[in-house]
């Protein structure tokens, strides 16, 4: 008797764990491939080797994926450029209907939560970078410019900055507990002291560090110890 309960508790628990699975679908367009073209998902567990999980043929520029997923990692669409070179494009495969557009210029992501917040983030900081690397050129040639201008110019600059750097920190802050904040803790966590580290580091849901992402998690939990490490030797010197 005990071991049909115990079967039946087996079962139950294995429909569980499939009815936690969440349907997505990746429909891409990318411009200049032909017909029999391979497109590759895939996903990379260590920063550093891609594994595939699917390929699709390309079909008048068009490409599909679909399938089933329990959270929301990081994974790449492996495509090669006109000469022949590699590339990954990142992405958040999560539930939903994902829309990956790639041109030979440009690639955009988006129909999903993350994908969506993550497109929207990275237009803001390339406005921010366009608006610096614009007031840097003027600075440096705009030799009409006078004294007083230039002082004006790159008082604008540093305030520029400062907003672009709040801008990124209230994103993390908000958004810590999804795949997105993680994403964006590891490219700037050197914008938060040690001990905000800390506390948004411990504030990532156990959910969320799986694959890619745990290696993102296993980053901060070494820059951590290296910062404490780092203050140690700096006390020991004084």
């Amino acid at each position: 008797m005990t071991g049909k309960i115990s079967s039946i508790l087996l079962v139950m628990l294995l429909l569980l764990s499939c009815n936690n699975s969440k349907e997505y679908s990746i429909t891409g367009t990318i411009r200049g491939y032909s017909d029999g073209d391979t497109i590759s998902l895939g996903y990379s567990a260590d920063g550093k080797d891609y594994t595939i999980t699917d390929k699709c043929i390309v079909k008048n520029e068009q490409f599909y994926f679909s399938g089933k997923t329990k959270g929301c990692d990081i994974y790449y669409i492996g495509y090669n450029t006109a000469d022949e070179k590699p590339q990954f494009l990142l992405f958040f495969l999560e539930e939903g209907n994902i829309e990956i557009e790639i041109t030979d210029q440009t690639v955009n992501v988006k129909g999903t939560p993350t994908n969506d917040l993550v497109s929207m983030v990275e237009t803001k900081l390339q406005d921010y970078t366009s608006e610096l690397y614009e007031t840097q050129y003027r600075l440096e040639l705009d030799s009409t410019m006078s004294d007083t201008e230039k002082s004006e110019l790159a008082l604008q600059a540093m305030e520029a900055q400062r907003d672009a750097v709040l801008y990124i920190q209230d994103i993390i802050r908000a958004n810590i507990e999804s795949a997105a904040g993680l994403y964006f803790l590891v490219q700037f966590s050197y914008l938060f002291d040690d001990n905000e580290l800390i506390s948004l580091t411990n504030d990532i849901p156990h959910k969320n560090i799986n694959r890619q992402n745990n290696c993102m998690y296993d980053m901060l939990k070494e820059e951590i110890v290296e910062r404490s490490m780092s203050n140690e030797k700096r006390e020991m010197l004084y």
